[in-house]
């Protein structure tokens, strides 16, 4: 583009000038009656070509360069399921929202392996119901991330232990879940966060997240998190640990508020907001090949009072995925010990099963079954798209059929 303009700023022909040249000398040699017609139109669009085309020219070159420099790349999923849940006499069939989302992503580069990377990632429903009139409600962040040494993000984003630490789980983001529902109870995404993750290692890699609680003169509520994980030749080792200080970590399934706390006074002493604190360890092992993958988990989850008295509980999961061509069979299994000392029939266990057929790289139908069984003084629901309103000792059932696309 540059040596053309010069060409043309300079007055030397090119192949423009010579097909508009052809054109005239034809007009002229059949003596066309609009021949000084198409003479004054071919200067006149002549020197206006060659006056944009040196402005044409620099602007290419510049957007070329700002492009090298930065990219934004749009990217989301849209999960919907028609599923019927059920619980003694209580039941629904529904059209359910599986945590669709769409999100926004990029990155600048500054040079030396330098990057400044970003994110701004929003939950959609795209059923109509209860749509969020906020921005940014899942993973948003600015960072910085330098080649070989890892990524710094700031604002909103899941904690290491939920990130490195992961569960072979056959069917996410639904009630068929495993992941919150029975294991990973401790799983969180963190605001006002600061996280650090590290590029790959031979394989290794780290994590470790903080939250500040916001809450002046005091660390109550903040959260922080730790994990690694490890791959070779197949196989994936991780483990983490994650607290948070004056409050439960994960969501409505933690030890105290999916219990019968009113039969325990210790229990319900330790779930007060303001006087205790939560700790939980997790480890997962999981083997890949070919078109197999299965694994296992163990989570241990404990609360502690201002006294110093706590409770735990142990969970553990198995679980196996299982492709044949574009279809796939899953199987998990969790079982939720009961809660540390005389706090008898407290567990619970999930059964999931599902089948998956990928119309393509992106579009995917699945169906699947899960069951919940709760122990006498246990009453764990779904954490994506919950019954609701269970009582103790019931046992949640549900099953569906879903549409998946990922862009």
């Amino acid at each position: 583009m540059p040596q053309l303009a010069r060409r043309l700023v300079g007055g030397q022909a090119c192949g423009l000038d010579v097909g508009i040249g052809r054109l005239l000398e034809a007009a002229r040699v059949h003596q066309d009656p609009a021949y000084p017609l198409l003479v004054r139109l071919a200067r006149a669009r002549l020197v206006g070509l060659r006056a944009l085309l040196p402005l044409a020219a620099l602007a290419t070159l510049t957007s070329g360069a700002a492009l090298a420099q930065s990219s934004v790349t749009v990217y989301g999923r849209l999960n919907e399921s028609v599923e019927r849940q059920k619980d003694g006499d209580t039941s629904i069939t529904a059209l359910q929202n599986n945590a669709s989302r769409i999100g926004f992503k990029g990155d600048e580069d500054l040079g030396n392996g330098l990057k400044a990377i970003w994110q701004v990632e929003q939950g959609v429903k795209i059923d109509g119901t209860g749509a969020s009139d906020t921005w940014a409600t899942r993973n948003s962040f600015v960072g910085l991330s330098i080649n070989d040494v890892g990524q710094v993000l700031l604002g909103q984003y899941d904690s290491a232990y939920k990130v490195l630490v992961v569960p072979v789980n056959p069917l996410g983001d639904g009630i068929a879940d495993i992941n919150v529902t029975t294991f990973s109870r401790a799983n969180n995404r963190l605001k006002n966060s600061v996280h650090y993750y590290s590029p790959s290692w031979a394989g290794f890699k780290v994590g470790a997240s903080y939250g500040f609680g916001e809450q002046q003169g005091t660390t109550r509520g903040s959260e922080w998190a730790l994990a690694a994980s490890y791959d070779i030749a197949g196989f994936n080792v991780a483990a983490g640990y994650t607290r948070k200080n004056n409050g439960l970590l994960g969501a409505s399934n933690n030890i105290g508020n999916a219990y019968n706390n009113t039969a325990w006074p210790v229990a319900d002493q330790l779930i007060d907001a303001n006087t205790h604190s939560s700790d939980a360890w997790k480890a997962v092992v999981k083997y890949a090949i070919a078109d197999t993958q299965i694994g296992a988990g163990f989570e241990r989850i404990k609360v502690t009072d201002r006294a110093s008295d706590s409770v735990s509980q142990n969970s553990w999961t198995i679980g196996a995925v299982q492709k044949f061509g574009a279809f796939g069979v899953g199987l998990a299994y969790v079982k939720i010990n009961d809660i540390s000392g005389e706090f008898d029939n407290s567990g619970a266990n999930q059964w999931t099963l599902t089948g998956t057929y990928d119309l393509s790289k992106r579009t995917q139908a699945y169906a699947f079954y899960t069951r919940i069984n709760n122990d006498e003084f246990s009453k764990i629901d779904f954490a994506n798209n919950p019954i609701g309103g269970i009582g103790y000792g019931s046992n949640p059932t549900g099953f569906g059929l879903g549409l998946k696309h990922t862009f």
